[in-house]
């Protein structure tokens, strides 16, 4: 049932690869889904002429510990994007909704920022973490520091000459018509995001702005009432988290 599952699954099925020669480098007795991952993505690296192969489901996040005890070698790209532009294409996606649906996601963004600080605590010469922002504005002295931090043989024609993939067809939660690397999703939330938005920002996660080199916009101040909400906010949020994790250990989300 469990291999049934994992085969059956359109992931697996996008992937082109023939299950019969996945099965033949494992070992049936003793199988997990730890092994069975490893392979699998070993054998897309492979189909590919690649010798490394790299995973980016954003949830991971909240698993830093089960994945280094599965993977001790591996290594961490932490990608940390302007919380205001994050907040902005969360909500326009419709992933969050309501009364004070920015306020939620950048409470979120930086409870998740925080966890994945301790989690990587313990290996920070295996984590590299870059901004987003870096990325899409110098993209050529960024890709060096990724070719530096792996030790691979990478150089930044090689990424702009891809044939598919994003690099080419460009996303965006917004109708922007972009393709390739585009600053056109930096700093949207200086036209886009209301001054009295601005400013519960900076209130709420002002120290993480500037931790992480974001600029302050304002120096307006939500009401003594807003300020108490926030708090209560972060707090509730913190604590739900706390409470998911004795009583939903693999349940993070």
């Amino acid at each position: 049932m469990f291999l049934e599952s994992i085969f059956s699954s359109p992931w697996f099925l996008a992937s082109g690869i023939d299950k019969k020669i996945l099965l033949e480098s494992l070992d049936r007795h003793n199988l997990n889904y730890a092994d069975l991952f490893k392979e699998f993505m070993t054998a897309i690296a492979r189909a590919q002429g690649k010798r490394k192969w790299v995973e980016k489901t954003p949830w991971h996040i909240l698993y830093i510990g089960e994945i280094q005890g599965v993977f001790p070698n591996c290594k961490y790209i932490h990608i940390v994007r302007d919380p205001r532009d994050v907040a902005l294409s969360v909500c326009n996606y419709g992933w969050q909704t309501g009364s004070f649906s920015v306020q939620r996601v950048l409470v979120a963004w930086k409870w998740h920022l925080k966890k994945a600080e301790r989690d990587f605590a313990d290996f920070n010469s295996k984590v590299l973490t870059l901004k987003y922002e870096d990325l899409v504005l110098s993209p050529e002295s960024s890709v060096k520091r990724l070719k530096d931090f792996l030790m691979i043989r990478l150089n930044f024609n090689h990424v702009k000459n891809r044939k598919n993939g994003i690099i080419k067809s460009g996303n965006s939660a917004y109708d922007d018509k972009i393709s390739g690397i585009s600053s056109s999703p930096v700093g949207r939330w200086k036209k886009r995001l209301p001054l009295h938005l601005q400013s519960d920002a900076e209130f709420l996660i002002g120290d993480y702005l500037t931790k992480y080199g974001y600029e302050m916009a304002t120096s307006l101040r939500p009401i003594q009432s807003r300020r108490w909400l926030f708090l209560f906010m972060a707090f509730a949020y913190s604590l739900l988290k706390d409470i998911k994790a004795v009583l939903f250990p693999l349940c993070r989300k």
